[in-house]
């Protein structure tokens, strides 16, 4: 039983890793979930009450483009979700489930694809 216990432990959820490198986190920001596996770069720049759930990806495409999102108020974030790149997620914008964005998502907009 005590096997169970040391593998149980050793897998539990609280035990993945999120990277938050952002410069400021407003406050009102809510990573659902506690925010597992959630990555959000350095350069990011995220708005008041924007919802980030587990394994969400938020940074620059590559090291050779150096731009970061600007992700503005009230956004929804869902799992999985990945934006990168040098792009404005508008304000009341929702990013459906295991969606990649590399454009500009327009203000109220729900991403689906």
């Amino acid at each position: 039983m005590l096997g169970f216990w040391r593998r149980f432990r050793n897998h539990h959820p609280s035990r993945v890793v999120s990277d938050i490198r952002c410069k400021t986190v407003p406050k009102s920001v809510v990573f659902c979930h506690r925010g597992l596996g959630v990555v959000v770069g350095r350069g990011v720049v995220l708005g008041e009450r924007v919802h980030i759930y587990p394994r969400v990806m938020i940074g620059r495409r590559s090291e050779k483009v150096l731009g970061y999102p600007v992700i503005e108020d009230d956004v929804v974030l869902y799992t999985g979700c990945v934006v990168v790149g040098d792009i404005t997620v508008g304000r009341g914008a929702i990013v459906g489930a295991n969606v990649v964005v590399c454009r500009d998502v327009a203000p109220g907009e729900v991403v689906k694809e």
